[in-house]
Protein backbone atom coordinates (compact mmCIF):
# COMPACT_ATOMS: atom_id res chain seq x y z
CA UNK A 1 0.00 0.00 0.00
CA UNK A 2 2.89 2.41 0.09
CA UNK A 3 3.20 2.59 -3.03
CA UNK A 4 -0.06 4.51 -3.16
CA UNK A 5 -0.52 8.21 -2.33
CA UNK A 6 -1.63 9.37 0.89
CA UNK A 7 -5.00 9.70 -0.58
CA UNK A 8 -5.86 6.11 -1.60
CA UNK A 9 -7.21 3.47 -0.44
CA UNK A 10 -6.76 -0.21 -1.42
CA UNK A 11 -10.18 -2.33 -0.76
CA UNK A 12 -10.74 -6.00 -1.04
CA UNK A 13 -13.41 -7.72 -1.28
CA UNK A 14 -14.73 -11.50 -0.71
CA UNK A 15 -14.35 -12.57 -3.91
CA UNK A 16 -10.23 -11.31 -4.10
CA UNK A 17 -10.40 -8.65 -6.37
CA UNK A 18 -9.17 -5.02 -5.46
CA UNK A 19 -10.20 -1.45 -6.03
CA UNK A 20 -8.65 2.20 -5.09
CA UNK A 21 -10.29 4.69 -3.60
CA UNK A 22 -9.31 8.09 -3.87
CA UNK A 23 -10.84 10.53 -1.20
CA UNK A 24 -9.61 13.22 -2.75
CA UNK A 25 -10.48 12.86 -6.29
CA UNK A 26 -13.82 10.23 -5.26
CA UNK A 27 -12.46 8.02 -7.88
CA UNK A 28 -12.91 4.25 -7.38
CA UNK A 29 -10.75 2.19 -9.97
CA UNK A 30 -9.04 -1.19 -10.55
CA UNK A 31 -5.28 -1.55 -9.73
CA UNK A 32 -5.06 -0.47 -13.57
CA UNK A 33 -6.60 2.72 -12.79
CA UNK A 34 -9.41 1.84 -15.13
CA UNK A 35 -12.85 3.58 -13.20
CA UNK A 36 -14.86 0.51 -12.26
CA UNK A 37 -18.03 2.57 -11.66
CA UNK A 38 -20.98 1.54 -13.61
CA UNK A 39 -23.14 4.81 -14.57
CA UNK A 40 -20.31 7.24 -13.74
CA UNK A 41 -21.74 10.97 -14.76
CA UNK A 42 -19.49 13.57 -13.76
CA UNK A 43 -21.34 16.65 -12.63
CA UNK A 44 -20.14 20.26 -12.00
CA UNK A 45 -18.91 21.43 -8.70
CA UNK A 46 -18.14 24.24 -7.52
CA UNK A 47 -15.10 24.48 -4.86
CA UNK A 48 -16.25 25.59 -1.57
CA UNK A 49 -14.91 28.49 0.37
CA UNK A 50 -12.05 27.74 2.99
CA UNK A 51 -13.30 28.72 6.10
CA UNK A 52 -10.46 29.37 8.76
CA UNK A 53 -9.56 32.33 11.21
CA UNK A 54 -7.10 34.19 9.08
CA UNK A 55 -9.54 33.59 6.16
CA UNK A 56 -13.30 35.04 6.87
CA UNK A 57 -16.44 34.15 4.81
CA UNK A 58 -18.68 36.40 4.92
CA UNK A 59 -22.47 35.89 5.87
CA UNK A 60 -25.08 36.70 3.00
CA UNK A 61 -27.81 38.93 3.41
CA UNK A 62 -30.05 36.51 1.38
CA UNK A 63 -29.21 33.23 2.88
CA UNK A 64 -31.14 29.97 2.10
CA UNK A 65 -31.33 28.81 6.06
CA UNK A 66 -31.77 31.88 9.02
CA UNK A 67 -32.02 30.21 12.58
CA UNK A 68 -32.83 32.28 14.94
CA UNK A 69 -31.27 31.75 18.44
CA UNK A 70 -34.26 32.92 20.89
CA UNK A 71 -32.18 32.02 23.60
CA UNK A 72 -30.52 28.69 25.51
CA UNK A 73 -32.52 28.25 28.17
CA UNK A 74 -33.65 24.59 28.69
CA UNK A 75 -36.02 23.04 31.01
CA UNK A 76 -33.75 19.41 30.39
CA UNK A 77 -30.01 19.42 31.82
CA UNK A 78 -28.44 16.41 29.02
CA UNK A 79 -25.91 14.50 29.92
CA UNK A 80 -23.90 15.94 26.79
CA UNK A 81 -25.95 19.07 26.24
CA UNK A 82 -23.75 20.91 23.17
CA UNK A 83 -25.04 24.38 24.53
CA UNK A 84 -24.23 23.89 28.16
CA UNK A 85 -20.60 25.71 27.81
CA UNK A 86 -22.27 28.31 26.31
CA UNK A 87 -25.23 29.20 28.64
CA UNK A 88 -24.12 32.38 30.09
CA UNK A 89 -22.68 33.50 26.79
CA UNK A 90 -26.33 34.46 25.14
CA UNK A 91 -27.68 38.04 24.98
CA UNK A 92 -30.94 38.10 26.55
CA UNK A 93 -33.88 39.17 25.17
CA UNK A 94 -37.78 40.02 25.00
CA UNK A 95 -40.76 40.04 23.25
CA UNK A 96 -39.77 44.12 22.69
CA UNK A 97 -36.68 43.27 21.39
CA UNK A 98 -38.43 40.00 19.00
CA UNK A 99 -40.43 43.46 18.11
CA UNK A 100 -37.74 44.89 16.67
CA UNK A 101 -36.22 41.98 15.22
CA UNK A 102 -39.22 41.46 12.51
CA UNK A 103 -39.78 45.14 12.09
CA UNK A 104 -35.83 45.37 10.80
CA UNK A 105 -35.72 42.68 8.46
CA UNK A 106 -36.09 44.89 5.55
CA UNK A 107 -32.94 46.28 6.72
CA UNK A 108 -30.66 43.57 6.06
CA UNK A 109 -32.19 40.58 4.54
CA UNK A 110 -32.47 40.97 0.68
CA UNK A 111 -35.05 37.91 -0.04
CA UNK A 112 -36.79 35.09 1.37
CA UNK A 113 -35.02 32.47 2.99
CA UNK A 114 -35.88 28.43 1.87
CA UNK A 115 -35.82 27.29 5.75
CA UNK A 116 -36.40 29.41 9.09
CA UNK A 117 -35.68 27.51 12.18
CA UNK A 118 -36.33 28.50 15.45
CA UNK A 119 -34.16 27.62 18.30
CA UNK A 120 -33.59 27.06 21.99
CA UNK A 121 -32.50 25.80 24.66
CA UNK A 122 -36.03 24.52 24.72
CA UNK A 123 -38.11 26.80 22.13
CA UNK A 124 -41.15 26.71 23.44
CA UNK A 125 -40.27 27.97 27.03
CA UNK A 126 -39.74 31.39 24.51
CA UNK A 127 -43.75 31.10 24.03
CA UNK A 128 -44.44 35.35 23.80
CA UNK A 129 -41.65 35.51 21.74
CA UNK A 130 -42.57 32.74 19.23
CA UNK A 131 -46.21 33.40 19.87
CA UNK A 132 -45.55 37.38 18.25
CA UNK A 133 -42.89 36.19 15.79
CA UNK A 134 -44.37 33.76 13.82
CA UNK A 135 -47.54 35.14 12.48
CA UNK A 136 -45.80 37.67 11.28
CA UNK A 137 -42.44 35.38 9.52
CA UNK A 138 -45.20 33.56 8.16
CA UNK A 139 -46.61 36.90 6.44
CA UNK A 140 -43.50 38.75 5.25
CA UNK A 141 -42.01 34.45 3.92
CA UNK A 142 -45.65 33.34 2.88
CA UNK A 143 -43.20 30.22 1.15
CA UNK A 144 -40.23 29.77 3.61
CA UNK A 145 -40.00 26.07 5.78
CA UNK A 146 -40.54 26.37 9.51
CA UNK A 147 -39.12 23.70 11.82
CA UNK A 148 -38.19 23.96 15.64
CA UNK A 149 -36.58 21.48 17.78
CA UNK A 150 -38.24 20.50 20.72
CA UNK A 151 -37.57 17.48 23.97
CA UNK A 152 -41.29 17.44 23.56
CA UNK A 153 -42.00 18.45 27.25
CA UNK A 154 -43.86 21.76 27.10
CA UNK A 155 -46.76 20.60 24.01
CA UNK A 156 -50.28 21.53 25.06
CA UNK A 157 -53.32 22.51 22.89
CA UNK A 158 -52.42 26.44 22.16
CA UNK A 159 -48.74 25.10 20.98
CA UNK A 160 -50.60 21.97 18.91
CA UNK A 161 -52.97 24.88 17.13
CA UNK A 162 -49.94 26.70 16.49
CA UNK A 163 -47.91 23.95 14.79
CA UNK A 164 -50.75 22.88 12.67
CA UNK A 165 -51.16 26.65 11.50
CA UNK A 166 -48.10 27.73 10.46
CA UNK A 167 -46.68 24.01 9.51
CA UNK A 168 -43.99 23.65 11.57
CA UNK A 169 -41.94 20.71 10.81
CA UNK A 170 -41.28 19.58 14.48
CA UNK A 171 -38.06 17.12 15.86
CA UNK A 172 -38.23 15.78 18.88
CA UNK A 173 -34.79 15.18 20.76
CA UNK A 174 -35.87 11.85 22.25
CA UNK A 175 -32.75 8.84 22.83
CA UNK A 176 -34.96 6.08 22.96
CA UNK A 177 -33.49 3.07 25.54
CA UNK A 178 -30.90 6.07 26.13
CA UNK A 179 -33.20 8.74 27.35
CA UNK A 180 -32.04 8.61 30.83
CA UNK A 181 -29.19 10.98 29.30
CA UNK A 182 -31.10 13.80 28.85
CA UNK A 183 -33.45 14.01 32.14
CA UNK A 184 -36.71 13.34 32.60
CA UNK A 185 -39.01 10.99 29.77
CA UNK A 186 -42.02 12.88 28.84
CA UNK A 187 -42.69 9.42 27.39
CA UNK A 188 -43.90 8.44 30.61
CA UNK A 189 -45.79 11.41 31.88
CA UNK A 190 -49.20 10.08 30.50
CA UNK A 191 -50.16 14.33 29.68
CA UNK A 192 -46.99 14.85 28.01
CA UNK A 193 -47.46 11.71 26.22
CA UNK A 194 -50.97 12.37 25.21
CA UNK A 195 -49.57 15.06 23.49
CA UNK A 196 -46.75 13.45 21.87
CA UNK A 197 -49.38 10.20 19.90
CA UNK A 198 -51.91 13.66 18.96
CA UNK A 199 -48.32 14.68 17.00
CA UNK A 200 -48.04 11.91 15.97
CA UNK A 201 -50.90 11.11 14.91
CA UNK A 202 -51.97 14.36 12.96
CA UNK A 203 -48.49 15.56 11.88
CA UNK A 204 -47.35 12.03 10.65
CA UNK A 205 -45.05 13.63 7.42
CA UNK A 206 -43.46 16.38 9.47
CA UNK A 207 -42.45 14.86 13.09
CA UNK A 208 -39.67 13.01 13.71
CA UNK A 209 -37.68 11.71 16.67
CA UNK A 210 -33.87 12.68 16.46
CA UNK A 211 -31.13 10.51 18.78
CA UNK A 212 -28.28 11.55 19.61
CA UNK A 213 -26.15 7.98 20.11
CA UNK A 214 -23.36 8.04 22.25
CA UNK A 215 -21.21 5.40 24.74
CA UNK A 216 -23.94 4.84 26.69
CA UNK A 217 -26.81 4.41 24.00
CA UNK A 218 -24.39 2.99 20.84
CA UNK A 219 -26.89 0.87 19.16
CA UNK A 220 -28.81 2.19 16.34
CA UNK A 221 -30.70 -1.13 16.21
CA UNK A 222 -32.03 -0.91 19.53
CA UNK A 223 -33.21 2.97 19.15
CA UNK A 224 -35.27 2.16 15.95
CA UNK A 225 -36.92 -0.86 17.71
CA UNK A 226 -37.77 1.34 20.82
CA UNK A 227 -39.63 4.21 18.78
CA UNK A 228 -41.53 1.21 16.87
CA UNK A 229 -42.17 -0.34 19.66
CA UNK A 230 -43.58 2.82 21.53
CA UNK A 231 -45.31 3.88 18.02
CA UNK A 232 -45.64 1.88 15.54
CA UNK A 233 -44.31 1.59 12.08
CA UNK A 234 -45.87 5.44 11.42
CA UNK A 235 -43.72 7.15 13.14
CA UNK A 236 -40.48 8.42 11.88
CA UNK A 237 -37.24 8.07 13.37
CA UNK A 238 -33.54 8.96 12.89
CA UNK A 239 -30.17 10.09 14.46
CA UNK A 240 -28.69 13.75 14.94
CA UNK A 241 -25.93 12.02 15.20
CA UNK A 242 -22.44 10.14 17.21
CA UNK A 243 -21.84 12.71 20.10
CA UNK A 244 -19.46 15.28 19.81
CA UNK A 245 -17.34 16.49 22.74
CA UNK A 246 -17.43 20.05 23.73
CA UNK A 247 -17.29 19.90 27.65
CA UNK A 248 -15.09 21.95 29.83
CA UNK A 249 -14.19 20.57 32.87
CA UNK A 250 -17.28 18.94 34.39
CA UNK A 251 -19.38 20.78 32.41
CA UNK A 252 -21.07 19.59 29.42
CA UNK A 253 -19.02 16.16 30.26
CA UNK A 254 -19.55 13.19 27.87
CA UNK A 255 -18.33 9.74 28.82
CA UNK A 256 -15.52 8.77 25.62
CA UNK A 257 -15.98 5.33 24.10
CA UNK A 258 -13.43 2.89 24.38
CA UNK A 259 -12.29 0.99 21.75
CA UNK A 260 -14.88 -1.83 22.61
CA UNK A 261 -17.25 -0.10 22.23
CA UNK A 262 -16.34 1.71 19.14
CA UNK A 263 -16.25 -1.65 17.45
CA UNK A 264 -19.78 -2.50 19.12
CA UNK A 265 -20.88 0.50 17.50
CA UNK A 266 -19.76 0.53 13.53
CA UNK A 267 -20.55 -3.62 13.98
CA UNK A 268 -24.27 -2.28 15.20
CA UNK A 269 -24.04 0.18 12.24
CA UNK A 270 -23.55 -2.05 9.33
CA UNK A 271 -25.84 -4.81 10.66
CA UNK A 272 -28.34 -2.20 10.15
CA UNK A 273 -27.38 -1.01 7.19
CA UNK A 274 -27.01 -4.75 5.56
CA UNK A 275 -30.58 -5.28 7.07
CA UNK A 276 -32.18 -2.28 5.60
CA UNK A 277 -33.50 -1.18 9.00
CA UNK A 278 -30.75 1.72 9.15
CA UNK A 279 -31.13 2.36 5.38
CA UNK A 280 -34.25 3.98 6.11
CA UNK A 281 -33.05 6.92 8.05
CA UNK A 282 -31.28 9.93 6.99
CA UNK A 283 -28.32 9.94 9.03
CA UNK A 284 -27.26 6.51 8.33
CA UNK A 285 -29.09 5.23 4.68
CA UNK A 286 -29.56 8.83 3.76
CA UNK A 287 -25.44 9.68 4.31
CA UNK A 288 -24.49 5.86 2.49
CA UNK A 289 -26.74 7.01 -0.75
CA UNK A 290 -24.82 10.07 -1.07
CA UNK A 291 -21.44 9.13 -0.66
CA UNK A 292 -22.47 6.42 -3.48
CA UNK A 293 -23.88 9.69 -5.74
CA UNK A 294 -20.75 11.63 -4.64
CA UNK A 295 -18.34 8.40 -6.78
CA UNK A 296 -21.07 8.26 -9.37
CA UNK A 297 -20.22 12.19 -9.96
CA UNK A 298 -17.23 12.20 -9.76
CA UNK A 299 -17.75 15.05 -6.41
CA UNK A 300 -13.96 16.25 -5.55
CA UNK A 301 -13.42 16.67 -1.87
CA UNK A 302 -12.54 20.68 -2.64
CA UNK A 303 -16.14 20.58 -3.07
CA UNK A 304 -17.32 19.19 0.31
CA UNK A 305 -17.96 22.32 2.87
CA UNK A 306 -18.15 21.18 6.85
CA UNK A 307 -20.88 18.80 8.06
CA UNK A 308 -23.14 21.34 9.49
CA UNK A 309 -23.10 23.94 6.79
CA UNK A 310 -22.56 26.43 8.94
CA UNK A 311 -19.35 27.45 7.37
CA UNK A 312 -21.41 28.38 4.27
CA UNK A 313 -22.05 31.85 3.44
CA UNK A 314 -25.60 31.31 2.52
CA UNK A 315 -26.50 29.50 6.09
CA UNK A 316 -26.97 32.24 9.25
CA UNK A 317 -27.59 32.18 13.01
CA UNK A 318 -28.68 35.24 14.58
CA UNK A 319 -30.31 36.50 17.38
CA UNK A 320 -32.98 39.22 18.50
CA UNK A 321 -30.60 41.62 19.04
CA UNK A 322 -28.81 41.12 15.41
CA UNK A 323 -25.86 39.40 16.26
CA UNK A 324 -24.63 36.61 14.75
CA UNK A 325 -22.78 33.57 15.65
CA UNK A 326 -21.15 30.75 14.96
CA UNK A 327 -24.17 27.96 14.91
CA UNK A 328 -27.09 27.98 16.41
CA UNK A 329 -25.81 26.32 19.92
CA UNK A 330 -23.13 29.00 20.54
CA UNK A 331 -24.05 32.22 22.50
CA UNK A 332 -23.34 35.93 20.87
CA UNK A 333 -21.26 37.26 23.94
CA UNK A 334 -17.87 35.64 23.43
CA UNK A 335 -15.46 34.45 21.28
CA UNK A 336 -18.24 32.71 18.89
CA UNK A 337 -19.66 36.41 17.79
CA UNK A 338 -19.10 36.67 14.13
CA UNK A 339 -20.56 40.24 13.96
CA UNK A 340 -23.79 41.89 13.53
CA UNK A 341 -26.34 42.03 10.42
CA UNK A 342 -27.37 45.66 11.35
CA UNK A 343 -23.86 46.65 10.75
CA UNK A 344 -23.48 44.09 7.71
CA UNK A 345 -20.26 43.04 9.07
CA UNK A 346 -21.30 39.21 9.60
CA UNK A 347 -18.35 37.10 8.46
CA UNK A 348 -17.25 33.14 10.08
CA UNK A 349 -14.01 33.82 11.35
CA UNK A 350 -14.33 30.49 14.40
CA UNK A 351 -14.81 28.15 11.54
CA UNK A 352 -11.91 25.69 10.86
CA UNK A 353 -12.44 23.72 7.52
CA UNK A 354 -11.76 19.94 7.09
CA UNK A 355 -8.69 21.15 4.98
CA UNK A 356 -6.81 22.31 7.61
CA UNK A 357 -6.48 18.97 9.65
CA UNK A 358 -4.42 16.17 8.67
CA UNK A 359 -6.56 13.68 9.61
CA UNK A 360 -9.31 14.56 7.18
CA UNK A 361 -7.46 14.66 4.60
CA UNK A 362 -5.63 11.11 4.90
CA UNK A 363 -9.29 9.88 6.19
CA UNK A 364 -11.61 7.45 3.94
CA UNK A 365 -14.74 8.89 5.37
CA UNK A 366 -13.86 12.27 4.38
CA UNK A 367 -17.29 12.46 1.90
CA UNK A 368 -19.39 10.97 4.63
CA UNK A 369 -17.99 12.96 7.86
CA UNK A 370 -17.44 16.33 6.02
CA UNK A 371 -15.06 17.26 8.62
CA UNK A 372 -16.63 16.93 12.31
CA UNK A 373 -17.56 20.02 14.11
CA UNK A 374 -15.90 22.75 12.58
CA UNK A 375 -14.95 24.86 15.67
CA UNK A 376 -13.56 22.40 18.01
CA UNK A 377 -10.24 21.59 18.92
CA UNK A 378 -7.76 19.58 21.23
CA UNK A 379 -8.70 16.66 23.05
CA UNK A 380 -12.57 17.96 21.82
CA UNK A 381 -11.59 17.80 18.59
CA UNK A 382 -9.60 14.61 18.71
CA UNK A 383 -12.87 12.86 20.54
CA UNK A 384 -15.01 13.84 18.18
CA UNK A 385 -13.09 12.75 15.43
CA UNK A 386 -12.79 9.28 16.93
CA UNK A 387 -16.44 9.58 17.17
CA UNK A 388 -17.07 10.44 13.52
CA UNK A 389 -14.52 7.71 12.50
CA UNK A 390 -15.84 4.70 13.72
CA UNK A 391 -19.61 6.23 13.13
CA UNK A 392 -18.37 6.54 9.41
CA UNK A 393 -16.49 3.83 8.73
CA UNK A 394 -19.46 1.03 8.09
CA UNK A 395 -21.22 3.39 5.93
CA UNK A 396 -18.33 3.44 3.73
CA UNK A 397 -17.90 -0.28 3.85
CA UNK A 398 -21.38 -0.72 2.99
CA UNK A 399 -21.44 1.87 0.63
CA UNK A 400 -18.70 -0.04 -1.01
CA UNK A 401 -20.00 -3.40 -1.07
CA UNK A 402 -23.29 -2.00 -2.55
CA UNK A 403 -20.95 -0.19 -6.02
CA UNK A 404 -19.38 -3.98 -5.64
CA UNK A 405 -21.71 -6.05 -5.57
CA UNK A 406 -20.14 -8.17 -2.79
CA UNK A 407 -18.95 -7.31 0.60
CA UNK A 408 -15.95 -5.58 1.23
CA UNK A 409 -13.67 -7.41 3.63
CA UNK A 410 -10.85 -5.29 4.31
CA UNK A 411 -8.99 -1.80 3.70
CA UNK A 412 -6.00 0.16 4.35
CA UNK A 413 -3.93 2.79 3.19
CA UNK A 414 -2.04 5.60 5.11
CA UNK A 415 -4.94 6.92 7.83
CA UNK A 416 -3.69 9.77 10.01
CA UNK A 417 -5.47 9.58 13.35
CA UNK A 418 -5.88 12.27 15.88
CA UNK A 419 -2.89 11.77 18.54
CA UNK A 420 -5.11 10.92 20.92
CA UNK A 421 -5.36 7.48 22.79
CA UNK A 422 -8.58 5.42 22.67
CA UNK A 423 -9.04 3.61 26.26
CA UNK A 424 -8.83 -0.15 25.69
CA UNK A 425 -11.78 -0.99 27.94
CA UNK A 426 -14.36 1.12 29.93
CA UNK A 427 -17.20 -0.85 29.14
CA UNK A 428 -21.05 -0.14 30.27
CA UNK A 429 -23.51 -2.50 29.21
CA UNK A 430 -26.93 -0.14 27.10
CA UNK A 431 -30.03 -0.43 28.72
CA UNK A 432 -31.94 -3.53 26.97
CA UNK A 433 -34.84 -2.93 25.06
CA UNK A 434 -37.06 -5.66 23.19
Amino acid sequence: MNSFSDNQFLLTFESGKQWIYNNMTNALTDLEGNNVVGNLEPGEFTDVEIAAPWNPIAKSNAPRTLKIQLGLKCNYSCAYCNQATQVGDEFHTNTDDAEDFINRLDTWLESEPQKIELWGGEPWLYWKKIKYMLPRLRERFPNAKFGMITNGSLLNQEIMDMIHEYDISITISHDGPGQYLRGPDPLVDDEKRAWIDKLVEERPGNLCFNTVLCADNRDPNKVKRFFKKEFGPQAHSDFEGIVNDYSEGDVGLVREFCQEEYDELSQSILSGLYQGDLMQTSYFGGRMVNFIEGIRSARPASSVGQKCGMDASHNIAVDLLGNAMTCQNTGAKGLHNIGNVYRGDVAIDTALHWSHREECKHCPVLHICAGSCMYLGGDNWSRSCNNEFYTGIPIFIAAMSELAEERLVSWQGNVVRPNYEIPKTNRIAITEVD
